[in-house]
């Protein structure tokens, strides 16, 4: 019996899925037609670079580029580009959404999606909650809730 290879179908699935909403919000606020232009490209390796260089091009402010970097890698693992970070990132929870293994997924009023990294059994913020977000070591970040409750996590919109 021959062993199948597989490469990783479940990251490419998960990049896909946050590219194509990442790019479906960003068509929502008008994109140049830089970007825009880059949906016509048949090939997805093609199409990913040409969205990543045009996206590159874009001004975004530190709390927006804060974890986005994981965003990218899950989508270009190859990518050895960083980020710029801010410090922190503060927002308000505006939807939490739990896990198949009750880890709970946070939806910020800016915008982004953070997603815990390990579930823990409690979740100590609720809808409304301010949140700060700060990088951590190695790449991590922790969400700290008003009350000192934290959580690792990563961004995943």
């Amino acid at each position: 019996m021959r062993a199948r290879s597989f490469r990783r179908p479940s990251v490419w699935l998960a990049s896909g899925w946050t590219l194509s909403a990442f790019v479906a919000a960003a068509m929502a606020q008008g994109l140049p037609e830089s970007v825009q232009s880059c949906r016509k490209e048949p090939d997805n390796t093609l199409r990913l670079q040409c969205y990543d260089r045009e996206v590159d091009k874009l001004s975004l402010t530190p709390s927006q580029r804060l974890g986005l970097e994981s965003v990218r890698k899950a989508a270009k693992p190859s990518s050895a580009a960083a980020a710029v970070e801010a410090p922190k990132l503060t927002a308000k929870v505006i939807a939490i959404l739990l896990g198949p293994h009750g880890e709970f997924v946070a939806t910020l009023d800016n915008g982004q999606v953070w997603a815990q990294n390990e579930p823990e059994g409690v979740v100590g913020i609720k809808v409304g909650d301010p949140v700060t977000i700060k990088p951590g070591l190695l790449g991590s970040y922790l969400l700290i809730a008003q009350s000192n409750w934290s959580s690792k996590v990563h961004r995943t919109q």
